[in-house]
């Protein structure tokens, strides 16, 4: 039986991203050593942090100015939106969508009485469309509903 990989996303990988994209939208570039200085963490930490999150969140760039490998501090050359939505900087379509069907709903409870099941299964599509097609279920919907 293998033993789990302890995590590493809430007290590693998600701070130094989010620490990475303050100081890229400052500077226009970042290093580890900045990352590491910011949050008063040890450089390999970070280097491991930033060596994680480089298939999906940030490009780095392993060697300095003379060409030299960098093993100890690589640099964030870009920084993708799926990064931005995962630190919280930029919106999820998915949470839009349910904050928007959370609202509505709550209107449904205010309409009148006559009017609240007819709300509450259009309601009851749209969330279920909204499952697996993010913010463009919601737009469909509102136009079939009102006829668009």
């Amino acid at each position: 039986m293998t033993t789990p990989l302890p995590p590493t996303w809430a007290t590693e990988d998600l701070p130094v991203l989010a620490a990475a994209i303050e100081i890229y939208d400052e500077k226009g570039r970042v290093d580890g050593d900045d990352i590491a200085a910011k949050l008063d963490l040890p450089e390999e930490t970070v280097t491991r942090s930033l060596i994680r999150l480089e298939s999906e969140y940030v490009t780095l760039k392993h060697y300095d100015a003379m060409g030299q490998r960098n093993v100890r501090a690589p640099l964030v050359t870009s920084i993708s939106g799926e990064a931005r939505r995962a630190a919280g900087q930029w919106p999820d379509p998915d949470k839009i969508t349910a904050d928007i069907i959370a609202h509505l709903d709550e209107a449904a409870d205010k309409a009148p009485e006559d009017k609240k099941r007819t709300i509450r299964e259009f309601l009851h599509g749209a969330a279920g469309e909204a499952a697996g097609l993010g913010g463009t279920a919601i737009v469909a919907a509102l136009r079939a509903y009102v006829g668009m």
